[in-house]
């Protein structure tokens, strides 16, 4: 389909060990019908087959592929400006590696609210985990997505973003000194989002992104456990650097810490445990109502491992608060709206 109003795009993907995803995500994006420019595919130190992979595709694109191998492993946010910095249109896609498209129309529709407005400098997709995908994990990666299976989360969190390229480097681009490739924690695309929503307009759209995450088969429960550690010195380091300002999301962030501590308390010890049962159980709903993880004989399992997740991500999310960053400084920012 032509559109004279449409501006091509740069698309930015970032990679490191993909060789699971890259394809489906580089098919999804070469079968969009909005013009694309050129796709950057930036390779952080992958020692996995994702790169022979990315350079067979290019071969066979349409579609400009160009790979980019970075020097040394500088994490996500080295590879994301790396590849702002070689992009030749005003417009930059950055996309995950593991992100793929329900459709052809999801980069048309990314576009939309910056092609129409002109103080929009940034959109952002809704993510999604169909249960079809989630069927497909094994048991333990099954239940470190239980809370995102059919469920859609708009959120900026640069697995399908647009961005004006001026806005982009005039906000300073992503923080290379606050998120590192050890710094042991996310959060670079809430951070990149906040700055950002200061300088203008930043628009959700409808467009849609699946996240595939690791569909290789190989995640254990140790893989489980890592995950999980991440996410909450990311959730922690948000809140250091963006303030306390209490918000639903937010006070949702404190209910594993009240759990924890419940049974604990004097006269709630009985107590405490049973919401800790309970907390597994609405936690891994989906679980227990799936014929194939119900008759695995690792779902005895899941109560256990449930509750012992409330105590390790609840450390880990307080040590996050308590400890300092990679860069040792950085000023607070409000949340995005």
């Amino acid at each position: 389909m032509s559109d004279p109003a449409a501006q091509p795009v740069s698309v930015i993907v970032i990679m490191r060990n993909s060789s699971s995803t890259i394809i489906p995500c580089l098919e999804g994006l070469a079968a969009q019908d909005y013009p694309i420019a050129e796709i950057i595919v930036v390779d952080n130190k992958s020692v996995d087959d994702s790169v022979p992979l990315v350079e067979e595709f290019a071969r066979k694109c349409a579609v400009h592929v160009r790979l980019v191998k970075q020097a040394s492993d500088g994490g996500l946010t080295t590879s994301y400006n790396m590849g702002a910095r070689l992009a030749i249109s005003p417009l930059l896609i950055f996309a995950h590696s593991d992100g793929a498209f329900p459709s052809r129309q999801e980069l048309r529709k990314l576009t939309e609210p910056i092609l129409r407005n002109e103080k929009a400098i940034a959109s952002y997709s809704e993510l999604l985990m169909p249960q079809e995908l989630w069927l497909k994990y094994p048991f333990w990666e099954k239940l470190c997505f239980v809370r995102s299976v059919g469920r859609i989360v708009p959120t900026m969190c640069g697995k399908f973003d647009c961005v004006r390229k001026e806005a982009f480097w005039r906000v300073g681009g992503h923080n290379t000194e606050r998120f590192t490739a050890t710094c042991g924690y996310g959060g670079e695309d809430s951070d990149l989002s906040c700055r950002l929503s200061q300088a203008g307009a930043v628009i959700r759209s409808s467009a849609q992104v699946i996240h595939l995450h690791d569909i290789s088969g190989n995640f254990s429960i140790r893989s489980l456990f890592t995950t999980r550690k991440l996410l909450a010195r990311t959730y922690g380091k948000i809140l250091r650097f963006q303030g306390m300002q209490l918000t639903f999301d937010r006070f949702l962030l404190f209910v594993r810490p009240g759990l924890a501590v419940l049974p604990f308390v004097p006269h709630l010890h009985l107590v405490g445990l049973l919401f800790l049962l309970l907390f597994s159980f609405l936690n891994s709903r989906p679980m227990y109502m799936n014929r194939s993880t119900l008759a695995n004989w690792r779902i005895l399992a899941v109560p256990v491992v449930d509750i012992a997740l409330v105590y390790f991500e609840t450390f880990w999310f307080v040590e996050s608060l308590l400890t300092r960053s990679a860069d040792a400084k950085g000023t607070r920012c409000p949340p995005i709206k």
